[in-house]
């Protein structure tokens, strides 16, 4: 006869920020277990049970520098994650993206895409920005270049969608 081989355990993603993903676990020994994948995603972020979403939208004239501010406000100050993402929607070939939280600058992934107007290139995801929430908001600025076509007809040349988990 065999005997069924359960194994529990928990997997708690409590402070770094990151996409769920799939895992794979193996066993060795006597009587060795191939690679299985969990059948959940694993590593997200444990506990945040809050989004807030804000929308940074501008009409730009020209291919000079085109600029939009929002400020996430009444955001609990209690939390021990804050995970910020960042996404731009494909309009016009931007160039020299930039993203700032309070004045401090992000690391950027710079957009590849232009006239998609339901797709959204993400500039950086799931960024911890705890210690910009300390006092109950958030600025947040996005900044980008070569804009003045407005292929989507919303006369919304920059516009970016902030989304923040605590």
């Amino acid at each position: 006869t065999s005997t069924k081989t359960v194994f529990s355990f928990d997997l708690d993603n409590a402070l770094v920020p990151q996409n769920p993903r799939d895992v794979y676990i193996m066993a060795g020994g006597r009587s060795p277990i191939a690679s299985t994948r969990f059948d959940q995603k694993m590593m997200a972020i444990s506990g945040l049970d809050t989004t807030v979403t804000a929308v940074c939208v501008t009409a730009c004239t020209d291919d000079a520098a085109c600029e939009c501010t929002k400020t996430l406000a009444n955001i609990p100050t209690d939390k021990p994650v804050y995970a910020l993402k960042a996404e731009m929607q494909c309009n016009g070939m931007a160039t020299e993206v930039a993203v700032t939280v309070d004045g401090e600058d992000m690391e950027v992934e710079q957009p590849e895409c232009s006239d998609q107007c339901s797709t959204y290139s993400t500039l950086f995801s799931w960024v911890n920005v705890a210690e910009h929430a300390k006092d109950g908001s958030m600025d947040l600025t996005a900044e980008a270049k070569n804009l003045a076509t407005d292929f989507c007809g919303a006369g919304d040349n920059l516009k970016v969608l902030f989304t923040l988990m605590y």
